[in-house]
Formats: C-alpha cells, structure tokens, sequence
C-alpha cells in the first residue's frame, strides 16, 4: 500500500507488470509501450552492444546479486540492486563508489542505461533514477534476457 500512496499512476502500473507474468520485452514486441515509457527512453540490443565499454555511458544491472552471480551480466556494466538505487546514487559518497565499482559516481546529466532479466525491474528503477535528478537514464527492455539469448 506505500508504494501505492507515494509514487505516480505509471509507477502503480510498474508494480502491476512486476506482479505479472507478462515482461516488458513481450509488451514491446507486442507494439505497447510498457509502463507508458516514451520510445525516446527505450533502447534495444543493438544500441547497448555499441556502447559496451563505453565510459561515457553507464549500464546498471537493476537484478540481485545472486541473480548476477547466477547468469553473468553485460560486459562494463555494474550490478546496483534496484532496492539499493537511492542508497547507492544519493547517500553513497564520490570515493566509495569509485572504489566499489571502479567507476565514477555518475552526476545527474550523466547518460545511464538500466536493465535487468525481462525489463519490469529495470522500468521501474527508470523511474526512480528519475525521480532521483538523473535525466538521461534509459531502459534496456529486452535486458538480460535478450542479452543472453543472442550470446550463447
């Protein structure tokens, strides 16, 4: 019920697809824009494999640690769980980032892309990094389960 008092009407139809057996990924496929996401903040595999190792971009693996532990992630990215997205990008100083994840803390202009395994998870931390500052955050919404299908 918190969750339902605090945030706006698209983040209440996130917590309905994270509850759902439907991914963001089948929505797209389907021609639906999940969680009303405009097609300016969707990116597909073929723009993340351009800009892997790119430091000017930083991809955000949204998933548990377990989750990453389990299946792998996409080469540079970093694994900040979408629970510990405040935590990490507010309360977290510039050092300890950098010597967590041996990047820069990333300042609210920075360009940022999330995912996670189906996309539900990383729509939602969309809109917490939004509601954070940052303002050039973007949604992999094939996530890691595109991401893996084509590389194995």
């Amino acid at each position: 019920m918190y969750y339902l008092k605090n945030y706006n009407s698209l983040s209440i139809i996130c917590a309905i697809l994270l509850a759902s057996e439907i991914s963001c990924s089948e929505l797209a496929n389907k021609g639906i824009e999940p969680c009303g996401l405009d097609p300016n903040y969707v990116v597909y595999y073929e723009d993340v494999v351009k800009v892997v190792n790119d430091p000017n971009i930083l991809l955000v693996d949204v998933r548990t640690v377990e989750e990453v532990r389990k299946t792998g992630k996409i080469p540079s990215s970093i694994n900040i769980p979408v629970q510990q997205l405040r935590e990490t990008f507010v309360n977290m100083s510039e050092d300890e980032f950098k010597q967590r994840y041996n990047r820069t803390k990333p300042t609210f202009s920075d360009n940022i892309i999330v995912y996670c395994q189906s996309g539900r998870r990383a729509t939602t931390a969309f809109y917490h990094m939004v509601d954070l500052g940052f303002t050039k955050v973007k949604v992999y919404l094939g996530s890691w389960s595109d991401w893996s299908r084509r590389h194995h």
